[in-house]
């Protein structure tokens, strides 16, 4: 994310800033790439395709963003949305989904659902051939 803010596409931090567990909103310091997103002031996770990155003429539905993520990076935090999940997608969309949290969780965690499947899942259609990585936020 500090590319983003490195190559001028944004002066802010507030956009990267989520209302996900161990994530507090920025403190608005960028003058170094020292002060800007500091651990636990993004609050979406990265998802990318390890193997040969992402593009635009990949598949569309595909999940760049997430939040709000584990801290693992695994699962989807279903308290802070009311077990909503918000996505945004490599077509510039954004969009929420369900998260379904197991009866048995013991944390409110689950799976963000879209198409009937986890969108993080590697054998979801909108990763066929793909390698999927997720970076979560730094809490």
């Amino acid at each position: 994310f500090k590319q983003l803010m490195q190559a001028g596409l944004t002066k802010s931090e507030t956009m990267f800033f989520s209302k996900a567990k161990g994530i507090t909103k920025p403190d608005g310091k960028i003058k170094t790439d020292g002060d800007a997103l500091k651990s636990g002031e993004v609050g979406f996770a990265y998802i990318t395709d390890s193997t040969e990155g992402m593009s635009s003429a990949g598949n569309p539905s595909r999940v760049i963003c997430a939040t709000p993520m584990n801290a693992a990076g695994d699962k989807f935090d279903a308290t802070p949305f009311d077990k909503k999940a918000v996505l945004l997608r490599i077509d510039n969309s954004a969009v929420s989904v369900n998260i379904s949290v197991p009866p048995a969780s013991t944390d409110n965690t689950g799976d963000a659902i879209s198409g009937g499947v986890s969108v993080i899942d590697p054998a979801s259609d909108i990763w066929v051939g793909n390698t999927l990585t997720v970076r979560p936020p730094l809490q």
